[in-house]
């Protein structure tokens, strides 16, 4: 993990560090891919988690060029799960570098993490191989995929204390 000053902070007058996490190889263009991800939590602080055959994410995504932040987020969570989102407030960004064997490409995501509350289903997931699951706080850091993701829990469990 290494932390570094938020190269476009979003509110001006103010400094934002960003974490980082994983180390790029040298000589291999990253590039940037900004997303949005929520932390949702039930009235027993389980967190919900979308379980993939790639793995298990917090709710969210990549950001469309033009788009804003929320909005993204909303459409992501909706294209997942089916259901509308009340958004909070961005409480933390971080980025991570990864190599999306997919894809065959490396690029470092860019993760801004937003306080988020389940609004109503209105319809079903588009996104047809991913499953919204609830875990508890320790399980939910256990089993998502990206370390980017699981600080952002602690990030999110430490500021509600």
């Amino acid at each position: 993990m290494t932390i570094i000053l938020h190269p476009k902070c979003p509110k001006p007058g103010k400094v934002l560090i960003m974490v980082e996490f994983g180390k790029p190889i040298g000589g291999v263009y990253y590039p940037d891919r900004p997303g949005a991800y929520a932390i949702i939590q039930d009235p027993s602080r389980a967190i919900a988690l979308v379980k993939t055959s790639k793995g298990c994410f917090l709710p969210g995504g990549g950001v469309e060029p033009g788009e804003d932040l929320k909005a993204a987020l909303c459409r992501e969570v909706r294209e997942e799960t089916g259901f509308a989102i009340t958004v909070g407030e961005e409480f933390a960004s971080a980025s991570q570098y990864l190599f999306a064997k997919s894809d065959g490409r490396y690029f470092r995501k860019i993760g801004h993490f937003f306080h988020a509350a389940l609004a109503e289903k209105i319809s079903a997931p588009t996104e047809t191989d991913h499953e919204m699951v609830w875990r508890s706080p320790d399980e939910s850091i256990r089993q998502l995929t990206h370390e980017f993701q699981k600080w952002a829990i602690r990030e999110a469990l430490n500021g509600a204390r």
